[in-house]
């Protein structure tokens, strides 16, 4: 999975996965904005936040669409003046429109891939948390191949303790196994003895 697009009522964004770093599209009604993030920018780390909108503006604005629609039905039952009619029935569809945006809109679901000098914010929801998830996995699975082939091999030029600091960070921040970081001290020492 190498492109996950996420819309919501109002706005839209996509995550490319490229060679050197996720590009990010965002579409919005205030904005458009388009970056790249290096994966050497980016961690490992998951940070999992759900944000909880206030549910009693919500009822609120279910409370005044029910006194609109009662107004209406009321307006009807008694044949009052059509510019009524139309005021309360344009009126109670504002409220049921702002009500339903309220209750939908009421969890926040947010997944950020942090750990580095920049952060990536992932709607948690959408498309689907599968897709989401999966598409972090392909992130993590970039940024692990990218260090390998930027600091996982061996460099003639270095000397031999730096490589070897070198490949215990990669170990550490998840990068390489210990299994893959034994292979390479075995690579280092017999780099050692051959020169």
């Amino acid at each position: 999975m190498n492109q996950l697009t996420q819309r919501t009522l109002f706005s839209k964004k996509e995550f490319t996965l490229g060679s050197t770093g996720v590009h990010v599209v965002s579409h919005s009604l205030r904005e458009n904005l388009e970056y790249t993030v290096r994966y050497e920018d980016l961690g490992f780390d998951l940070v999992k936040r759900r944000e909880k909108t206030a549910l009693v503006p919500a009822i609120l604005l279910s409370l005044f669409f029910f006194l609109e629609a009662y107004l209406l039905v009321d307006s009807i039952y008694h044949q009052q003046r059509p510019a009524e009619i139309i005021m309360w029935a344009l009126s109670a569809a504002f409220f049921g429109v702002v009500a339903g945006m309220a209750f939908f809109q009421n969890n926040k679901d947010t997944v950020y891939l942090t750990g580095g000098a920049k952060v990536l914010e992932f709607s948690r929801h959408k498309p689907s948390t599968e897709a989401v998830e999966t598409f972090i996995y392909h992130v993590h699975a970039q940024i692990r191949a990218f260090y390998k082939r930027k600091y996982g091999v061996i460099d003639p030029n270095l000397p031999q303790d730096v490589l070897w600091e070198r490949f215990k960070w990669l170990q550490e921040i998840g990068v390489i196994t210990q299994e893959e970081l034994e292979d390479l001290y075995m690579q280092l020492q017999i780099n050692d003895l051959l020169s």
